[in-house]
This record gives C-alpha cells, sequence and structure tokens, in this order.
C-alpha cells in the first residue's frame, strides 16, 4: 500500500470516529404541544451512572492518572456524598407543578430507570400516559484540567443534566435538551474537609442546571 492510500485509508477512519462521537442535538419542543392540555405525561428519570465527582481533563498518563488522584482524595469523598434530593425528588417535581399549572395531565414514575434500558421500547410502553419526560443527570461534581499529574487552574464546579420528551406511541424525541454548566468557585475552593465555597458553586451549578431544563421546557408559555 503506497503513502497516498495509507493517508486516505486514515482521514477515512478519523471521519469515521467522528461521526460515531456525535452530540446529541436540542429539539425545540413543538408549538401544536401547546395547542392542546390532552396529554398524559409521565415524569421519569434515570439512576445516574456514576456518583459525583472529580472530572479530570487533559493529557494524563497512568503514573500522572494515579499521582493526581492521590492528591485529590479527599475532594472525591466529599463529592461522592453530595445530596441528589434536588435530582431524586425535587426536579421531577417541579416538572410536575408546571405542567398541571398549565392543565395538563402528569405524574412521578418512582422507580429509577437504569441508564442501558432507558431507550428499551417494553419499559416505556409499561409506563403510565402517552408520553414520557425523562431527566438524566450525566456528570455532577468538579472538572479541573491537567497536563500530566500537573492542574491548570482550580476546579470549577460541573453540572451536565439532560431532559427528553419521548411519544410512546413512535418513540419519537418531541423535546430534548441539555445544560452544561461550569461555576467558578467564589474566594478559596481548598476547604478541606467541608469545602464550603467549592459547594456553594456546586449548588449555583446545579440551580442554573435545572433552570435551563425548565426554560426550555415551558419557554414562552
Amino acid at each position: 500500500m503506497n503513502r497516498l492510500s495509507k493517508i486516505f485509508l486514515l482521514i477515512l477512519s478519523i471521519a469515521f470516529l467522528s461521526g460515531c462521537v456525535t452530540p446529541e442535538h436540542n429539539v425545540k419542543l413543538p408549538n401544536s404541544f401547546w395547542q392542546t392540555t390532552n396529554h398524559k405525561i409521565t415524569v421519569a428519570k434515570t439512576k445516574p451512572k456514576n456518583k459525583p465527582a472529580l472530572y479530570k481533563t487533559g493529557q494524563q498518563g497512568v503514573l500522572d492518572m494515579a499521582i493526581s488522584a492521590a492528591v485529590t482524595q479527599t475532594l472525591n469523598k466529599h463529592l461522592a456524598k453530595t445530596n441528589l434530593d434536588w435530582y431524586y425528588k425535587g426536579l421531577p417535581q417541579k416538572f410536575v407543578t408546571r405542567l398541571k399549572q398549565h392543565n395538563i395531565s402528569s405524574q412521578i414514575y418512582q422507580i429509577n430507570i437504569d441508564p442501558k434500558q432507558k431507550k428499551n421500547a417494553t419499559a416505556i410502553v409499561h409506563m403510565d400516559g402517552d408520553k414520557l419526560l425523562l431527566l438524566e443527570l450525566q456528570t455532577l461534581g468538579a472538572i479541573r484540567n491537567y497536563y500530566g499529574f500537573i492542574p491548570l487552574g482550580v476546579p470549577r464546579a460541573y453540572c451536565h443534566l439532560k431532559g427528553e420528551l419521548i411519544d410512546k406511541q413512535n418513540k419519537n424525541v418531541l423535546w430534548r435538551h441539555v445544560a452544561k454548566i461550569e461555576e467558578r468557585v467564589q474566594g478559596n475552593w481548598d476547604q478541606p474537609p467541608s469545602y464550603p465555597n467549592f459547594t456553594n458553586a456546586l449548588k449555583e451549578a446545579v440551580n442554573s442546571a435545572q433552570e435551563e431544563i425548565i426554560d426550555s421546557f415551558f419557554s414562552g408559555h
């Protein structure tokens, strides 16, 4: 195989891999949804894949990861204890309350959905109602850039939250919004063991993510 052919195959491989990691696009809820209140919506949430933690970006080798993990062990232990009642109870209830204000029938599905089963048609069909409003907490905690084991800045509070409205009959996504919120810490972040300044920043990130998701769904209504 000559050099030109190798380069061509490399370009094709990059294009293929890029296509595999294409992010999901936001989908605006059509105005036609609001032209009738004859909806029966079940609000559900997935069980988060991971506990709140410090997520590292940048170039790190295995040894670098081990060193930085040891240094940030106390922060990770603190993040793992983050209260998620806002996600399990508060956010679903906020949607139900707002929907009922629009005279739309809605209820909360109490069982947390396994993320691997969220596209399972059978699981959706067994829920009450004709539409599923699915909430997903995909990432929560801190995000920090690294070069090797050297941090390139202070940790930022981070919340990655997604919402989807799915039509149970045809499984079409009627609405989707992804909120990725980073919040800088005001003052010193390194305050073990309770990290009060960082905890405040994380609360701000969570509140902003919730507000963005709710505003997207009810925009103009």
